[in-house]
């Protein structure tokens, strides 16, 4: 069997956001022989790009995504916390055991940052944050001129 070379993954990657170009991106990864670690590699990207369709089309079509270490679901989850609130708690539906305090509670301090009050009120319910890990978060928020924000909190 031949390996997806990097031009096409490349190819794919150019795509992500696009939903026109679903049914293209659905064709490649259901008819190339792709590596688990290639196919990671996709699925962390669709993340990144927060396409939950995408996200979900290959966790459903290969088998091996359900078996693949809650570190790289981690990673997925920390790229979704900055582009889809649904794609994140579909990720942590999925996988329960992502780490929420991973790299020093990166996606709390992240949507402090960006002032998204639904991501912070929806991490906030799923785990408890630290005091001190929560004063940064709001430093952060106020920062980037939040202030409003944290009022409403």
């Amino acid at each position: 069997m031949n390996r997806m070379d990097y031009n096409k993954l490349r190819e794919i990657h150019t795509f992500f956001r696009e939903d026109n170009n679903i049914n293209f991106i659905k064709k490649i990864i259901e008819t190339e022989s792709l590596s688990i670690f290639q196919l990671i590699g996709i699925f962390k990207l669709v993340c990144y790009h927060g396409n939950l369709m995408l996200a979900k089309l290959i966790y459903e079509t290969h088998v091996g995504m359900s078996n693949i270490c809650v570190v790289e679901y981690t990673n997925a989850f920390q790229f979704a916390c900055t582009s889809n609130i649904e794609l994140a708690k579909w990720l942590y539906y999925i996988q329960p055991k992502i780490r929420l305090d991973y790299d020093d509670y990166f996606c709390f301090r992240y949507a402090c940052t960006m002032n998204n009050h639904e991501m912070i009120k929806w991490i906030y319910s799923i785990t408890s944050i630290p005091f001190e890990k929560f004063k940064i978060g709001f430093k952060e928020a106020i920062k980037s001129g939040g202030i409003e924000l944290i009022k409403s909190l």
